[in-house]
Order: structure tokens, then C-alpha cells, then sequence
């Protein structure tokens, strides 16, 4: 994709205009910004931490950081390259809510096994509570409730079969229906 037109780069552009929603010009401007941002062509999770600091200076986004990376990290390869990047750009900006939605769960479902249980949950709500900072948190995006009674509430609301864990369906269908979920997942 850079000033050298191999097979392979016409060939990885074509696939990423099929897999995203950007047009080839888009494609080739983001790839741009991206080697000039990140010459080897892989973000490692310190460079991405580091974005993140510059855009949440009052809390620590770090262990924030660390659950998106490792969402992005699609090859779990410990790097995100322009690949991964721009497939999670194309979700950001232009994926419908249900893909928006799917791309919500797989961060919470860290252990990747399809559901999302309490503690995963709780995990990220702590994270996104420490990139906040916990009393804006509790006060602002919460209603006042604290941390552990939000989340037993969000859980209690999206289990909707009570069986311990949150399947994509139930997650999905639970934001799409709650007006309060659904003003958290705009954070």
C-alpha cells in the first residue's frame, strides 16, 4: 500500500475495501497517517496506552487501554497493524449499532468463550471507573449507584436467562431495549 504496487498490497487494499466501509482514497489516507504514526507498521500496547493518556488526563486509562487493545489485536499477535486499525475504525465510525454492539461484548468477554460473566463485566466497568476516575464514575454515568450495584444491576438486566453469563444475543437485545444501558454504551 505504500509507493511499491505488489500483488499483494493491490490485493490487501481490495480486501480492505471490502471488509470496511471506507472508500479506497479513505483507505490510502488512514494508511498514511498510520505509517507516519507508527513507521514499523504495529502499535504495541505502550503506544497505545500512550494515546490514551493524552485523551484522558484526569483518571488512568491504562487498564482501559489494555481491554481495547487486546479487542483490536484481532491475530493476538501483541501488536495491532493497519489491518486491525482500520477494521475497528470502519465498526467505530460507520458500523451499524448491532455491529457496534458485537464489537462491545467481544471487549467484555475477555476470556473469549462467547459469554460475558459477572466478573468479566465488573473487570471492565472498573476500568472504564479508573479512566474516569471513580467519583465522576459513581456520580455522573452511574445515577449515584455504586460501581458493584451498577454492574449487579446492567447484569441482572442483560442475563436475561438468569443462567450466570450473557450471551451476544441477550447483550444486544438488552441495549437495544434499555434506554439506561444504552446512555452508558455512548461513553
Amino acid at each position: 500500500m505504500g509507493q511499491h504496487k505488489s500483488r499483494s498490497s493491490g490485493s490487501a487494499l481490495s480486501q480492505l475495501k471490502t471488509s470496511t466501509r471506507f472508500t479506497e482514497e479513505e483507505i490510502q489516507e488512514y494508511y498514511e497517517l498510520f505509517k507516519y504514526e507508527y513507521p514499523t507498521g504495529k502499535i504495541a500496547v505502550e503506544d497505545f496506552k500512550r494515546i490514551y493518556r493524552k485523551s484522558y488526563v484526569i483518571g488512568d486509562p491504562s487498564s482501559f487501554a489494555e481491554h481495547a487493545f487486546r479487542w483490536l489485536d484481532a491475530n493476538g499477535d501483541g501488536t495491532i497493524d493497519f489491518y486491525e486499525y482500520l477494521s475497528a475504525m470502519s465498526v467505530t465510525l460507520r458500523g451499524t449499532l448491532e455491529e457496534k454492539l458485537e464489537a462491545a461484548f467481544n471487549m467484555y468477554d475477555q476470556d473469549k468463550d462467547g459469554a460475558i460473566s459477572k466478573q468479566e463485566m465488573h473487570k471492565l466497568f472498573t476500568a472504564i471507573s479508573e479512566m474516569f476516575g471513580q467519583r465522576k464514575m459513581e456520580e455522573k454515568l452511574l445515577g449515584g449507584e455504586t460501581l458493584d450495584q451498577y454492574v449487579d444491576h446492567m447484569f441482572a438486566h442483560l442475563d436475561q436467562n438468569h443462567d450466570g453469563q450473557i450471551t451476544l444475543d441477550e447483550f444486544i437485545e438488552g441495549f437495544k431495549n434499555d434506554e439506561s444501558i444504552k446512555a452508558l454504551s455512548q461513553i
